[in-house]
């Protein structure tokens, strides 16, 4: 569905919660963050002041981001407002990328540990359960209000 100004917040604050998860669960701070637009059919203004606001907060504290599973207009908005110019805010090259490929960029970006054994990481399941509490709010959401958040 489409994230917009009704969805915004919501987003935001759902990314920035699992993201502090993974920091106190891992005891570390979390270096790239892969975001799946895989349910995202359209982006209004809010939601793209929005995401300049987040991905502005981030590379400021050394965060990376890369934006999978985009289609459409959402892929076209994203490269051009956040993968173009003299500092993007995302960190691809290419933006019709699925999940795993993102999740490859990611590890590239971390590097490996000593020994060269890739970074053991939780991308791709953070990245799903995102996209299934944003699918499940969005059903509830088409059905009628509800006070409560969907269950991961």
């Amino acid at each position: 569905g489409p994230l917009s100004f009704a969805s915004a917040d919501w987003f935001k604050e759902q990314i920035e919660k699992r993201r502090g998860r993974a920091e106190a669960g891992q005891g570390s701070r979390v270096r790239v963050v892969v975001l799946s637009f895989y349910c995202v059919t359209t982006m209004d203004s809010t939601a793209l002041a929005m995401l300049q606001e987040l991905l502005s907060a981030w590379r400021g504290q050394g965060i990376s981001c890369i934006a999978a599973n985009a289609q459409g207009q959402v892929q076209i908005l994203l490269r051009e407002e956040f993968g173009s110019g003299p500092n993007p805010l995302l960190d691809q090259s290419e933006f019709l990328i699925n999940i795993s490929d993102a999740v490859q960029r990611a590890r590239r970006l971390v590097g490996t540990h000593a020994g060269g054994a890739p970074q053991s990481t939780s991308f791709h399941s953070a990245a799903t359960r995102i996209q299934r509490m944003y699918q499940v709010w969005r059903r509830q959401d088409a059905v009628g209000p509800s006070n409560t958040l969907p269950a991961l």
